[in-house]
């Protein structure tokens, strides 16, 4: 019993760190409370982690319990220094409807429901009725935090050494093997089986800040169908369950993706904040994180010279700003890195003579295998159907950070060590990365059938 009410209390702290750090970048009560909350948690997972690495630099006694404490304490700060308007949530009572109009959106609607509700019981499950078995998430992530969690019970004053020479891929990010770590430590024993529930816990917060963001664009059944359509893969349902890094890395580059579009479509300094935070995020996620980070400053840099209307000193303050927010979150590893010489495998080469059947492997993964479902295609066919919408300015950058990725995944695995060879069993891991920022892109494309109907499909 015990053991799991460490459990809990772990996560709470996570999603506690995180709601301190939201409160810092939603000072003005933009986002609505269900985002809000789901942003706690998901920034709560990388902060923890990155807490925990810090904190390795120094011996300390009962870790996870003194880290616990500063948190509580923050938290607590957090409430006094805020306003009385702002200490308590924001809940308003809900006024059931005298009756329920069975039409077909209704049930539409609690069709839709059904199918989402039933994938995240399974997902939930799943991942909590057996220990990880994944070879890349036990070799990479659970094992390096099982090694950490008993070296330090045995030489509590060395963790760091521990950190670089039980670590795993020494010079991987160490955000899931610290989260691990954490709830390890929390619960009292190494156990990978329950450890693994912010996986799912990360995925369905993700789909509020998903189904949220469509919510404004679709309206709620919209929202709630390209939601269904996002969790219809069976690959993305499946290694939430397994607690792949590339899962991770694609939740967080995809809410940064939708921040961006809602910055530029509804103009709050609050998006561009989660949209620079989140994406820097990827890089304390996954190696991989780097050039999603590039590709994110790409995307920046089209639209401020493109369409940002603003002085040169506003698109310096900007790109400033972007900055900011990785050195806060990714510098700190890369730092530690360089500074003790540690060297990745990241090198380049040239696979260049590989370019024409590389494209014929990709096009089979992406439209022939059935891992993506129809996703692909039906992208594909509404950009050309609906071109005109496509063009819109919103609209635009979302394609472009499509396409923009489809390039890093072309210089990926022809012009870097060992990569090429990957590309069979790695390409699905690395679409898994903008597959919600595809599905979200074809609901923005979409038109509604009154908009179709009356010509409004422009």
């Amino acid at each position: 019993m015990i053991h799991y009410i460490g459990l809990i209390i772990g996560l709470l702290l996570t999603f506690c760190l995180g709601n301190v750090v939201l409160s810092f970048i939603d000072r003005d009560k933009k986002l609505a409370l269900p985002e809000y909350l789901a942003l706690s948690f998901l920034a709560g997972v990388s902060f923890t982690g990155l807490l925990v690495f810090l904190s390795f630099f120094l011996a300390i006694p009962g870790r996870v319990f003194v880290l616990g404490a500063l948190i509580v304490m923050a938290f607590a700060a957090r409430f006094v220094a805020a306003k009385e308007s702002e200490r308590y949530l924001p809940l308003k009572p809900v006024k059931l409807p005298p009756k329920i109009n069975w039409s077909w959106r209704t049930l539409a609607w609690l069709f839709l429901s059904a199918l989402l509700a039933s994938t995240f019981l399974y997902v939930f499950v799943e991942t909590c009725s057996k220990p990880e078995y994944s070879w890349d998430t036990c070799g990479h992530w659970t094992a390096p935090a099982v090694n950490l969690f008993y070296f330090e019970k045995v030489i509590p004053q060395n963790t760091f050494k521990a950190m670089l020479e039980f670590g795993g891929n020494y010079y991987y990010p160490k955000q899931l093997t610290n989260m691990h770590y954490w709830l390890f430590g929390w619960m009292g024993v190494a156990d990978d089986q329950w450890s693994k529930l912010f996986f799912p816990l990360a995925l369905l917060c993700f789909v509020t800040i998903f189904y949220s963001a469509l919510r404004k664009v679709k309206g709620p059944l919209g929202a709630l169908f390209f939601t269904t359509v996002l969790l219809s893969s069976p690959f993305i349902v499946y290694l939430a369950t397994i607690g792949y890094a590339d899962v991770s890395v694609g939740l967080y580059f995809s809410t940064g993706i939708i921040f961006f579009y809602r910055w530029l479509k509804e103009g709050d300094d609050v998006h561009f904040w989660l949209f620079s935070l989140f994406v820097a995020l990827t890089t304390w996620v996954k190696l991989e994180g780097k050039p999603l980070y590039l590709l994110g400053l790409a995307v920046l840099l089209v639209y401020l010279g493109k369409d940002f209307h603003g002085s040169l000193k506003e698109k310096a303050v900007r790109c400033g700003q972007y900055f900011a927010a990785y050195a806060l979150t990714g510098l700190p590893w890369q730092l530690f890195l360089f500074f003790n010489h540690i060297h990745t495998r990241e090198r380049l080469a040239n696979y260049l003579g590989y370019a024409l059947e590389m494209q014929r492997q990709v096009y089979e993964l992406l439209f022939l295998q059935g891992t993506w479902g129809l996703v692909p295609l039906l992208l594909l066919a509404t950009v050309v159907v609906f071109f005109k919408r496509a063009l819109r300015r919103e609209n635009f950058y979302l394609l472009l950070t499509l396409l923009l990725f489809y390039a890093l995944i072309l210089f990926l695995y022809l012009f870097t060590l060992d990569t090429y060879f990957m590309l069979e069993s790695g390409f699905n891991r690395h679409w898994i990365m903008v597959y919600p920022v595809s599905v979200f892109t074809l609901a923005c494309l979409t038109p509604s059938w009154r908009e179709f109907w009356s010509g409004d499909d422009g």
